[in-house]
């Protein structure tokens, strides 16, 4: 799940209030403003090239009938042509998925799920660049057969990518009875999107005493899937007694056999972590631990195995410094500390998701994660309707960097917290430039210039939102500049539509409402 991250979303503009804390990192060119009709979407950013950049847009027409079409924009990020098109098999509407561009071949995914057969299918077709429309030629890439079930279990296709790009992994999970073990679909193809092999599995743990947290897969087209496995119930503790290890899960092209490894580091209890797997087939985990098996964080930890074996190549760990465990909090999050530890309850513990492991060519490894988790408001009227609201957070930015002898060199974090409704403007957006790491997103303008250990304030409204950007130096350094405000440019940047397009240079995204805006962005 964790290649190198190659994407990046800014969306920038000079603001002469915030001129002295504006970014000596990058600077933005904006295109224009577009508006789009009323009946359409803007999906996103499908692809590039040396002249032009792809948005898809879709336009609902009825319930049973949808249009798709791309625009292209050029240099100038002015729109020079557009293709209306239908996505179809068969006579069948398909939904679009996600695009991936490969050797500058552009690819689009769609799915169909047909409720009479009870399967859901998985299309892919390449984008005809003179058309501007997905060629003729359509693949069926994979297909979740649902029968018994809901529509609502119907599954959902997930992506990955070896360090290399040249395998792909489809993963999906599989409907399953209560007294069955989980089950879960791989399918593995090229950069030709030929497949190369596909399996569908029952993974060897009993029902319920599982939780698959992680997966990846390597350059040799061999899949690794980290799973938590309990103890008789699925709870983290027993009787004051961790309930739980990890195991990882290692499948093959031309082997039926499933190779289960477990992770251990000593005594140390793991609480969190990810997987890579660099071109030697190792695998590569890291995370966050607590040497003394309680409920909180106590530092992160460094394992390298061998992916067939499981032997330990090296290993590390380090405990969280003052500066990682304090720095900026929210007003809020001291309140209930305060409150918590003179009632002598545990505190909030960080749910940190592995965003990315970048593998460098001398061994060192860096990883960065994010404290990320939803929280659904549900609401009764009086006449007895009930609602549902999504609340999702993206909170804490933690990096951790390994040296090529296996230490730990440092753990750092960058304080973000964002509590907003939808997920379009929310997360961060990450971009190597040379030895630095810069990550972009949008923040509260409270916090641009709060001290060290000064109080952090919550990102609630995107739209009055700026965006700022933090570089980090290879000793672990950070600087935080000010990109954009949401209010002067018109636009929330999205920091899930980002695409880079060479080593200094990215194309933005940045919408709102009707409104959407494509820039450039070049770092210094």
């Amino acid at each position: 799940m964790k290649a190198l991250l190659t994407t990046i979303l800014i969306a920038s503009l000079a603001v002469s209030s915030f001129g002295q804390a504006k970014s000596k990192q990058a600077s933005v060119n904006w295109g224009p403003i577009h508006k789009i009709s009323k009946k359409e979407r803007l999906k996103g950013i499908v692809g590039y090239g040396n002249d032009h950049v792809y948005l898809l847009y879709v336009r609902y027409r009825t319930l049973a009938s949808t249009k798709y079409s791309i625009k292209a924009y050029n240099n100038k990020l002015q729109p020079t042509r557009e293709s209306e098109f239908e996505l179809d098999y068969k006579g069948n509407s398909l939904f679009f998925e996600k695009s991936i561009q490969l050797d500058g071949k552009v690819f689009l995914f769609s799915s169909y799920i047909n409720k009479k057969q009870k399967k859901n299918y998985l299309f892919v077709q390449e984008i005809d660049d003179k058309r501007l429309r997905p060629s003729k030629e359509i693949k069926k890439v994979a297909e979740i057969d649902f029968s018994g079930k809901w529509n609502i279990n119907s599954g959902e296709f997930k992506f990955d990518y070896s360090i290399d790009s040249s395998r792909i992994l489809v993963y999906y999970d599989l409907p399953y009875d209560k007294q069955e073990n989980e089950k879960f679909g791989l399918h593995v193809l090229d950069k030709e999107m030929n497949t190369m092999w596909s399996r569908e599995v029952t993974i060897p743990i009993k029902e319920k005493l599982a939780s698959i947290e992680d997966f990846t897969i390597s350059n040799q087209g061999n899949v690794y899937v980290l799973v938590k496995k309990y103890d008789k119930k699925a709870k983290e503790k027993r009787k004051g007694e961790v309930n739980y290890s990890y195991v990882l899960l290692g499948y093959r092209e031309n082997n039926d056999q499933v190779s289960e490894l477990s992770i251990t580091l000593g005594d140390l209890y793991l609480k969190q972590m990810g997987i890579a797997v660099n071109p030697e087939e190792e695998v590569i985990c890291v995370g966050f631990y607590n040497d003394e098996k309680e409920d909180e964080l106590d530092g992160s930890f460094y394992l390298r195995m061998n992916g067939e074996t499981g032997e330990a190549l090296s290993k590390n760990y380090q405990p969280f410094s003052e500066d990682f465990l304090l720095g900026h909090n929210t007003e809020r999050f001291e309140k209930k500390k305060k409150k918590k530890l003179s009632k002598g309850k545990d505190l909030y513990i960080p749910e940190f998701k592995t965003k990315a492991i970048i593998l460098h060519a001398d061994g060192s490894v860096i990883s960065v994660s994010e404290d990320s988790y939803v929280t659904v408001l549900t609401q009764t009227t009086p006449e007895g309707q009930v609602s549902q609201t999504n609340f999702f957070h993206d909170n804490n930015i933690a990096i951790i960097k390994i040296q090529p002898s296996g230490e730990i060199e440092w753990s750092k974090r960058i304080t973000k917290y964002q509590y907003v409704r939808t997920n379009d403007y929310n997360s961060f957006a990450l971009f190597p430039h040379k030895d630095k790491l810069h990550f972009i997103y949008n923040d509260n303008p409270e916090n641009l210039f709060a001290g060290k250990r000064d109080p952090y304030a919550y990102l609630t409204n995107p739209r009055k939102s700026q965006l700022v950007i933090v570089t980090m130096e290879p000793n672990g350094e950070q600087e935080k500049g000010f990109l954009s405000s949401s209010k002067e440019s018109k636009v929330i940047g999205r920091p899930v539509e980002v695409v880079k397009v060479s080593d200094d240079q990215a194309l933005i995204l940045g919408t709102w409402g009707r409104k959407n805006r494509l820039g450039t962005i070049n770092f210094k």
